[in-house]
């Protein structure tokens, strides 16, 4: 997805820029906001950061096309990641998260989808979990928090063996 396609009103609020594994791991490594008055606490694992970048992503369906797509991030934790996007996109699908490095040699971590929701026609907000680091690009290792299942893991290694092969 192109974000120069989405209608102005959708980018023009606020300056978007592309996600780079520096500031993945600023994000991811700042000291959670405290919740205001009104606001209730984030009963969550790990607390989410929101925010408003670009991001790419490689989708690794079986009918996917392995072309990088850019979405637009919400919200960053050390365990997942929010984002929107112009399709619905099924639960446990798994792509490929992009985050470039100064040494060009980009960091890859594979992601899995845990919840989409229909925002308009054509956007929908997807949420997806951190599976595990594909590709580390050198430099401070990602903070990445991985509540997977050893045999989850060994099923996906296997798929992906299945798949190359």
């Amino acid at each position: 997805m192109d974000t120069t396609s989405w209608p102005a009103a959708r980018t023009k609020a606020y300056p978007i820029m592309d996600l780079s594994a520096e500031q993945f791991i600023q994000i991811v490594t700042a000291p959670p906001a405290q919740p205001t008055a009104d606001e209730t606490p984030d009963q969550r694992r790990t607390p989410r950061t929101g925010l408003r970048t670009r991001a790419a992503i490689i989708p690794l369906g079986e009918n996917a096309h392995p072309a990088a797509i850019t979405i637009e991030v919400r919200d960053l934790s050390a365990s997942g990641i929010g984002f929107l996007h112009e399709q619905k996109m099924a639960l446990d699908e798994q792509f490929a998260l992009v985050l470039p490095r100064t040494n060009d040699t980009p960091s890859v971590v594979l992601c899995s989808v845990a919840f989409w929701q229909p925002l308009a026609r054509d956007l929908f907000a997807v949420g997806a979990r951190f599976r595990r680091v594909l590709r580390d690009g050198g430099g401070t290792p990602l903070p990445i928090d991985l509540h997977t299942p050893a045999a989850d893991l060994a099923a996906e290694i296997e798929r992906l063996h299945r798949k190359a092969s």
